[in-house]
């Protein structure tokens, strides 16, 4: 399982996203700035009801961008900008490549 924080502008104090073996699906949780975790994110994009499993991060990158109301440019520099990672994160693939990134 991996996690990084999710560097978006008004998301960035506890927002995280990441990839999770078990599940074989990127996630994110996302909690606007101002707002407590204390009950959970704000919103949980995780396969369930609500979504189903993310094979891709540009896909994840979207979902997020879509309930944000970023644009998909900030949120992909918002995901590459984690710093505790020390390095730029490889998180986009080529069309037909999936899997968590490496």
């Amino acid at each position: 399982m991996s996690i990084h924080g999710l560097m978006l502008d008004g998301w960035d104090d506890l927002s995280t996203w990441g990839y999770d073996d078990l599940m074989g699906s990127f996630y994110a949780q996302l909690t606007r700035n101002g707002h407590s975790d204390d009950d959970g994110p704000d919103v949980w994009i995780t396969p369930g009801s609500s979504w189903p499993a993310i094979h891709h991060a540009d896909v994840l990158a979207e979902l997020i961008a879509e309930t944000t109301g970023a644009t998909l440019a900030e949120v992909r520099a918002a995901m590459d900008a984690d710093p505790d990672a020390g390095v730029d994160l490889p998180v986009w693939r080529p069309s037909g490549h999936g899997g968590p990134a490496a």
